[in-house]
């Protein structure tokens, strides 16, 4: 309930929720840039229990845009292309444009997946299965 004055009182020009992937592994949506249009997630030490911190591409599912970007930032300004979904190229162009991106890694939003709301939960409960499913293939 207090998530868009939160977002706000970050004063930034693009600030976001933490979400996470709606398809296995449900990672983070937190990358870090290693050249143009190619993008790697965070490492979780980078940007666990660290609150607001600045990331190179976002998932969009809780994100707040200042009107001043897209008045900057050349349309169309989301699309889908054969190397980035529509939120990093997105990312990508405001980058360029020379905004930062900023994620407040303490606020967490729900992301719609295909039969649910993707969320910590969700990646947590993955990954405690997919472990389980390592454990049960190791070579005896």
């Amino acid at each position: 309930p207090y998530l868009i004055k939160r977002l706000i009182s970050h004063k930034k020009d693009i600030v976001g929720a933490l979400a996470f992937k709606r398809r296995p592994p449900y990672e983070p949506c937190l990358l870090t840039k290693v050249e143009k249009n190619i993008y790697q997630h965070m490492p979780v030490q980078d940007w666990a229990g660290k609150g607001l911190v600045p990331v190179d591409g976002i998932g969009m599912a809780a994100t707040l845009i200042r009107t001043e970007v897209f008045k900057k930032v050349e349309q169309p300004w989301f699309l889908f292309t054969p190397q980035l979904a529509e939120d990093l190229y997105f990312s990508s162009k405001a980058q360029d444009a020379g905004f930062e991106i900023y994620c407040d890694t303490d606020l967490i939003a729900g992301h719609i997946g295909p039969n649910t709301i993707i969320d910590a939960e969700t990646f947590a409960e993955y990954l405690k299965n997919w472990a389980k499913s390592q454990e049960n293939h190791e070579p005896k």
